[in-house]
Order: C-alpha cells, then sequence, then structure tokens
C-alpha cells in the first residue's frame, strides 16, 4: 500500500508523449460524448443532478472492470468511489449547460484527470495508496460542488 508508483519512462511509450497525450485527449472526449453528452441528460430528466451523477458514475467506474485483474478488488472499488465523486462534481458543473459546453467541460477534465495519472503516477490505477486519495479528493470535491450547487438553488427561490 505504501508502494510509490513508478515514475513514466518515455522509452515505454508507444509513441511520442505529444501523440499520447493527443490520443488521451480524443478516448476522452469519446468517453465524455456517451457519459455528459447522452447518459447524464437522459438521467436529469428523471432524477436530480446529483443522483444523476451517481448512477452516471457507478456506470463509467463499473464500465472500467478490465482495470479490476491488475489492481485488485479493493483498489478497483475505491476507484469506482472516486469516479462516482468526479461524476457528481461534473453533473454539477454541466447541469443545465448546453451539449457542446457540457462535453468541452467534462473532456477537459477527464482529459486532465488522465494526463496527471500518466505523467504523475503511470501505474496510478494499480496503486492502492494513490487510489484511495483520489477518492477522497473526488468525494471531497463533490460535496463542495453540491454545497455550493445548492446554495446557489437557495438563492433562486427567494
Amino acid at each position: 500500500m505504501g508502494v510509490p508508483a513508478p515514475s513514466l519512462v518515455m522509452a515505454t511509450l508507444p509513441a511520442p508523449l505529444a501523440a499520447v497525450l493527443g490520443l488521451q485527449l480524443l478516448g476522452a472526449a469519446g468517453e465524455e460524448i456517451g457519459w455528459r453528452g447522452v447518459v447524464q441528460p437522459l438521467l436529469e430528466r428523471r432524477f436530480t443532478v446529483m443522483v444523476s451523477g451517481v448512477i452516471t458514475g457507478l456506470l463509467f467506474g463499473l464500465g472500467h472492470f478490465y482495470v479490476l485483474p491488475a489492481a485488485g478488488a479493493l483498489a478497483y472499488g475505491v476507484f469506482v468511489v472516486s469516479a462516482v465523486g468526479m461524476s457528481v462534481s461534473l453533473a454539477v458543473v454541466t447541469a443545465g449547460r448546453a451539449l457542446i459546453p457540457r462535453i468541452a467541460l467534462a473532456t477537459c477534465f477527464h482529459w486532465l484527470v488522465n494526463s496527471a495519472m500518466l505523467l504523475l503516477f503511470s501505474d496510478g490505477d494499480v496503486s492502492l495508496l494513490w487510489t484511495i486519495n483520489l477518492a477522497i479528493a473526488a468525494v471531497a470535491t463533490a460535496g463542495g460542488a453540491l454545497l455550493l450547487f445548492m446554495s446557489g438553488r437557495r438563492g433562486e427561490s427567494h
């Protein structure tokens, strides 16, 4: 648990760093078109922003089941918690926005998280300590985003 993730070794990348980061951006955009562009707005028609964010995050996290064999059940479960936290934050930030800004915001956030994992924690998916810290940060951020969202809602009702 206390073993640090190894540093990124450029020679192990399948392409130059710029190409890898560009492909990370394309991958994040593709996922967010589905999650923030389709799934979350459909859920928001039936549920609150928070519930929609939680469901979207659960689906996103569980959709990354391929991480389970390398990470182990505990790290994978913590990853799902962090995915829910990030998804709730994204739901709050993107709720009520038009499709393109919604996807753009979510894509930038997703790309930054993926890039940080690659550059700072190249083995982040299987580092339990890193994943726990990510989950704590994601849930704390979601809580703060929800508080701001709810206080804004109260201000609108007056």
